[in-house]
């Protein structure tokens, strides 16, 4: 992680889950140890839901139960900071459902802190930022379009803006057949369009994307997530 200079370790259910009895316990307790070897490090589990839901479930399968375990064992390993080997380890995690982790989970998730969506602010900074080396047309107004995105994820900014800037693109491909577009694209010439004949992203580029993408948060659910901060979030 640049600026900490600490080790990064991007891990995901898919990539613990194995077929065989055994080997994603074994994959969990390497990736510890080996994050012990190079600290300081991040431990970072995305989505951490699909591996540490809630326990009690009797259709939940037995490969389940251990790996939850091993998981919970490994990061009270990790709390110990009587082992000199334990200090710079930091866990990080995140999900969508914050309400389906394990409580023996959320134990050991000291920090637990709610992200709510950017305001206006924040969708603007977002917008500049991945606008920063696009050619804009002069009718663009950032501030328009983020008022119109009320409501959106960064997630949700991220797609509405890759739609726009495929406008200028399709304008300029509009006619052509794919045999002539692969023929561009096999001799070269598509490539430098691109840089000197496709035209800049205009307003109603976004006007048309805002069609396009939508807001993926339910508003209606917020009030969960706030409640749920309300309960068990860390100040």
């Amino acid at each position: 992680v640049a600026g900490s200079k600490s080790t990064f370790f991007n891990m995901s259910s898919a990539s613990l889950i194995h077929k065989y009895r055994g080997e994603s316990e074994k994959v969990l307790k390497c990736l510890f140890e080996v994050a012990k070897l190079m600290n300081p490090s991040v431990i970072f589990f995305d989505e951490i839901d699909a591996i540490a839901s809630s326990r009690g479930d009797a259709s939940e399968h037995e490969a389940s139960r251990r790996l939850k375990s091993e998981l919970l064992s490994q990061m009270d390993g990790v709390s110990n900071d009587s082992e000199v080997d334990n200090k710079g380890v930091v866990i990080l995690a995140t999900t969508n459902t914050p309400w389906d982790i394990d409580a023996a989970m959320l134990r050991r998730l000291e920090k637990r802190i709610y992200i709510p969506l950017p305001d206006e602010e924040g969708r603007k900074q977002h917008m500049q930022l991945l606008l920063k080396d696009i050619l804009l047309d002069e009718s663009v107004d950032i501030d328009d379009i983020v008022k119109k995105t009320d409501g959106y994820s960064g997630a949700d900014l991220h797609l509405m803006a890759r739609e726009a800037l495929m406008g200028p693109m399709r304008r300029h491909l509009a006619g052509l057949t794919a045999e002539d577009i692969d023929e561009k694209r096999s001799n070269g010439t598509l490539d430098d369009e691109v840089v000197t004949k496709v035209p800049p992203v205009t307003q109603d580029d976004f006007i048309e994307s805002l069609v396009r993408v939508k807001a993926s948060v339910d508003g209606s659910n917020l009030q969960k997530f706030v409640e749920w901060d309300q309960q068990f979030g860390s100040k």
